[in-house]
């Protein structure tokens, strides 16, 4: 990927390479990088935040987010990922404020599902779940054809005992749509499964492009 980027210094394979080096671990090699720029952009005070945190740089970490708008889709992921690092550190009462805080602000947007995900979890693992039942509705209503939404809500609502017709009728609905029985543990994805993620997709295309 270096020699990617040697060939062809575009943002997109600079990224790239700095996912790598957050991915195996070689989080000093990828500040130096991320260090040395004059004006990080969004995706880069990501990354910033992803290798401190991997070296346990907490403050670091949640100082290079605090530089993020939090705004729109990319806002919302910031919260997302600012929430994963303060749990990291310690201070779960302090992620989950910030989770509740971010989806009071985005619970009415599609793009934010993830976070109602995360912060629904979060609530079960507190004991909270009449709360996490809240949100659990509220992403049903969001996108009520959405299988993980359908198969979320009902195992929630199964295992309180609660409108188990309705429930067993969602989770039909969520399995002839094939959702993933995980999905019923755990549907929020972490930041480094997105960036796992980004990176085998985009290398691909990458050595498409080079073949050509």
């Amino acid at each position: 990927v270096k020699t990617l980027y040697d060939i062809r210094p575009e943002p997109e394979n600079f990224h790239l390479m700095l996912q790598l080096m957050i991915q195996v671990g070689r989080f000093n090699e990828a500040l130096k990088y991320l260090d040395d720029l004059d004006k990080p952009d969004i995706e880069e005070r990501m990354l910033q935040a992803l290798a401190n945190d991997g070296l346990k740089q907490w403050a670091k970490a949640i100082k290079a987010l605090n530089q993020i708008p939090p705004e729109g889709e990319t806002g919302c992921e910031m919260i997302s990922l600012k929430a994963s690092i303060m749990a990291s550190s310690g201070d779960k009462p302090g992620a989950l404020k910030v989770m509740e805080d971010g989806w009071q602000r985005f619970k009415e947007q599609k793009f934010c599902s993830d976070l109602g995900y995360d912060l629904a979890n979060a609530y079960q693992e507190t004991g909270r779940r009449p709360e996490a039942v809240k949100v659990a509705e509220q992403l049903l209503k969001l996108n009520p054809d959405d299988a993980t939404a359908q198969n979320y809500l009902g195992y929630l609502w199964s295992e309180e005992g609660v409108n188990l017709p309705q429930a067993q009728a969602l989770i039909e609905q969520a399995l002839k749509q094939r959702v993933p029985a995980a999905a019923k543990l755990h549907t929020g994805r972490s930041r480094n499964d997105q960036v796992a993620t980004d990176i085998r997709l985009y290398f691909k295309h990458a050595c498409r492009e080079i073949a050509v």
